[in-house]
């Protein structure tokens, strides 16, 4: 996270799973992201839940 920020400038990170993956939600809240909603990214797709944080 610090390269995404101070090398390449980057102000916000996303991360996507499955509401089912319990483990991977976890892991992301951990990481200090945040729920923000459910995406459909493709339309025979199922629902993901996005989260994002800012750095």
């Amino acid at each position: 996270m610090k390269l995404a920020k101070n090398e390449f400038g980057i102000e916000k990170l996303f991360a996507i799973t499955v509401p089912y993956n319990i483990e991977s939600v976890k892991l992301i809240e951990k990481l200090g992201f945040k729920y923000e909603k459910r995406i459909k990214p493709f339309e025979d797709d199922e629902e993901l839940l996005l989260f994002a944080k800012t750095l």
